[in-house]
């Protein structure tokens, strides 16, 4: 009889969070676009036009973004790749991304910061990045060179 009991309270479990997991995984969001223009710490971003994606929460794109019309700069901390070091891998797109959404009045907090279209070409340009110093976050232009960020999709928790 016991045995019965705790086979039933097992089924019952598993049911119950089968059903939990299937109504989280099939919710999707389209993601939407970032104004044309924003402006962070003093900063003029720019975004451009992109093709929606599907994902698990409510997400923003900044496509062909730049900063002062210059490339967001981006790269690894792992000097043995070679190439793309330059910023050590020190970004504060997660920073970012919250100033930006704070623009379009979105003050959710981050649930994701994600560059799918990060690239190691190299750009004849300056470039910036967003930086941490002390307590305050500040703009560092960086020299031509190889390292930086087409698109940025900022991902919120709902």
């Amino acid at each position: 009889m016991k045995r019965n009991v705790i086979y039933a309270l097992v089924i019952v479990v598993i049911a119950l969070v089968y059903s939990a997991c299937g109504k989280e995984s099939t919710k999707r969001y389209k993601d939407e676009s970032f104004p044309d223009s924003l402006e962070v710490f003093n900063r003029t971003i720019a975004c451009g036009d992109h093709t929606p994606g599907s994902f698990p929460s409510k997400t923003w794109t900044c496509a062909n973004i730049s900063v002062d019309g210059n490339r967001l700069a981006f790269g690894y901390s792992d000097i043995s790749i070679g190439e793309c070091t330059d910023t050590k891998g020190k970004h504060e797109f997660m920073t970012l991304c919250k100033e930006m959404l704070k623009q379009i009045d979105i003050y959710n907090p981050i649930w994701s910061v994600y560059v799918p279209k990060p690239t190691c070409k190299k750009d004849l340009n300056k470039r910036a990045i967003l930086v941490k110093k002390g307590k305050k976050y500040i703009w560092e232009d960086k020299e031509p060179g190889k390292g930086y960020v087409l698109i940025l999709q900022c991902m919120i928790q709902i």
